[in-house]
């Protein structure tokens, strides 16, 4: 999956043999997959896509939850998830033990709600909206937290613990932290 919302697919019998020694094959040169004009944002294989549901973050502030099944193509070249005008994906994980989302802004808002808000789409809608944006800001990062674990992320050198955070709705605007 790229930030441009594409999937680029590969059979693993199209990777090249070779020796121990050997230098490695370009992952441009057996999909249609370009390293000088994409970003990888997740990378996994179809058995672990059919096992779970994926859950999509925009830098505008989208989410949606797709089931992993829905990416068993045959193409090489898919387009995973249609995205606004000037928006980019920030975030793909398998859902999997995630039980809340935690989604950082560049502005400094943290907003904490429960997976289980957003709503389950076919991989070619847009998105239920995840966060409220201020004015010409874009999600960061993004978290996810769990029942038996902690989590603590580092901004701009100073540490917080994301299981502290206030849970709130869906489509607030999150709390900025001092």
């Amino acid at each position: 999956f790229t930030e441009e919302g594409a999937l680029h697919t590969f059979r693993a019998a199209d990777v090249p043999f070779g020796k121990f020694r050997d230098k490695a094959v370009p992952v441009d040169n057996i999909s249609t997959f370009h390293t000088d004009k994409e970003t990888v944002v997740y990378a996994a294989s179809q058995s672990e896509l059919n096992l779970y549901r994926l859950i999509f973050v925009t830098a505008q502030g989208m989410v949606k939850v797709v089931s992993g099944g829905e990416f068993d193509v045959s193409k090489r070249f898919v387009a995973a998830t249609k995205l606004a005008p000037g928006d980019k994906l920030v975030n793909v994980q398998a859902l999997t033990d995630q039980q809340e989302i935690v989604i950082r802004t560049a502005s400094g808002y943290f907003l904490r709600f429960a997976v289980s808000e957003i709503s389950e789409m076919k991989k070619t809608a847009v998105g239920m909206k995840g966060i409220n944006l201020i004015a010409n800001d874009h999600v960061e990062a993004v978290y996810y937290t769990g029942l038996e674990h902690q989590v603590t992320v580092n901004v701009d050198g100073k540490d917080y613990l994301l299981n502290d955070l206030r849970i709130a709705g869906r489509a607030t605007r999150g709390s900025k932290l001092k």
